[in-house]
């Protein structure tokens, strides 16, 4: 240590300074900056004017800089005591959903979990005010987002006791939406409603047919009775008819617009009345399908029904835009589950080649689940789509890429 001599009237202290670019040199530090630096200094920098001073330099400090080290050193004592290294901060407590860029910031700022704080609240030490060696921490509530993003929301869903419509309207109830299951079964939607209602969700299952303007009506009605309110609805029911264009009925044809077509325009027409008359909005989901937008063997009727539905989302969103109701439509690809089996069982005499045949058309190399369309369906829904109306969502796995489907 170079020893410059003390200046008169001042007895100098060999000080570490720490730079921001990890650079440091030796300077000189008088009690009478130490004053200075009572109230404002950082901790550690002060610790190390103690531990940097030359021999028992703390005999040399005169007046408010020797009440100042004698502080520092009687507290570094009293960590050593209780086996804290002077310069370690206490390990963070986080909440089970706290996001980690906390750990960017610097120590003193950096929040902490503090003991009886509420779930899904963060109490963060706000270290900005009062000198950083004695904190004064003030609380400060920031928000972490919780499993709930539908919370408070009812949803209808309709045809919500199978397949898709269940998927979608459970992981609705699992963000803490009440769902109402309209289905023309009894059996399959009570069934649905207690599986639910099992799973920690709130549910009720209404009997509908879409088809039917009457039934239509009376299952939004009976909502409103139940939960007062309604803020989305998914029309999800659907049919179809797996017949070349020579040999359709023109029953089998009726049934398939009746449902697919009529049963969209109906939920929309009774839905859109009441969230228009709320003054809160919504959001409607037409769950359409890819043959809406690629050809598919022996698909005529289907394929425009689901071509419709596209067109349909487009036109009411022009129309509804302006009450803050938003529509959309989901265009699944190949679902494993019962409807595609059924088709190609009907189409093809190898129904197992058929489907790997459909497998190889998918950029991602498999076929999709219901809890696919679960997921983009629960974007719509939310808030998290307030910008988004009249779109189509192709979720096909990238089947749209290679052209045709087989």
């Amino acid at each position: 240590m170079v020893d410059h001599g003390p200046r008169p009237g001042r007895s100098p202290v060999a000080l570490l300074d720490v730079r921001p670019q990890g650079l440091r040199h030796r300077r000189q530090l008088d009690s009478s900056q130490l004053q200075r630096h009572q109230h404002g200094a950082d901790q550690d920098l002060l610790l190390r004017a103690y531990r940097c001073a030359r021999g028992d330099g703390l005999a040399d400090l005169r007046g408010p800089g020797a009440r100042l080290a004698a502080r520092l050193r009687g507290r570094a004592r009293a960590r050593r005591d209780r086996g804290r290294h002077p310069r370690r901060h206490q390990p963070l407590r986080r909440s089970r959903n706290h996001r980690r860029d906390s750990d960017r910031l610097p120590h003193h700022r950096r929040p902490q979990q503090r003991a009886g704080a509420h779930r899904g609240q963060l109490i963060v030490a706000d270290r900005s005010e009062g000198p950083h060696h004695h904190p004064r921490c003030r609380p400060v509530q920031a928000e972490v987002t919780v499993s709930s993003r539908l919370a408070g929301q009812v949803a209808i869903v309709t045809g919500g006791a199978r397949q898709i419509g269940f998927a979608i309207a459970s992981r609705f109830a699992a963000e803490g939406a009440s769902v109402v299951l309209a289905q023309r079964s009894r059996d399959e939607g009570e069934a649905a409603e207690a599986a639910i209602r099992t799973a920690g969700g709130e549910a009720t299952a209404l009997t509908c047919d879409v088809a039917d303007e009457d039934s239509v009506a009376g299952m939004v009605g009976r909502t409103l009775d139940l939960y007062g309110r309604l803020d989305v609805l998914v029309n999800n029911a659907g049919t179809g008819v797996a017949e070349h264009i020579t040999d359709l009925s023109w029953d089998d044809y009726r049934r398939v617009i009746d449902i697919n077509v009529g049963g969209v325009l109906l939920g929309t027409k009774y839905a859109a009345r009441q969230m228009k008359v709320s003054g809160r909005g919504g959001s409607i989901i037409n769950i359409s399908s890819i043959q809406g937008v690629l050809p598919l063997r022996q698909s005529a009727v289907y394929a425009g029904s689901k071509g419709a539905v596209n067109l349909i989302t487009q036109q009411t969103a022009a129309d509804l835009g302006c009450f803050g109701i938003r529509v959309n439509a989901i265009a699944p690809g190949y679902i494993d589950n019962e409807m595609m089996h059924s088709y190609h069982t009907l189409v093809s005499e190898t129904p197992g080649a058929a489907i790997s045949a459909a497998r190889g058309s998918i950029v991602l190399g498999r076929l999709g689940t219901t809890d696919d369309i679960a997921g983009p369906a629960l974007f719509l829904a939310s808030s998290d789509s307030a910008y988004v109306t009249g779109t189509l969502m192709l979720v096909d796995g990238g089947s749209q890429t290679h052209g045709a489907i087989a």
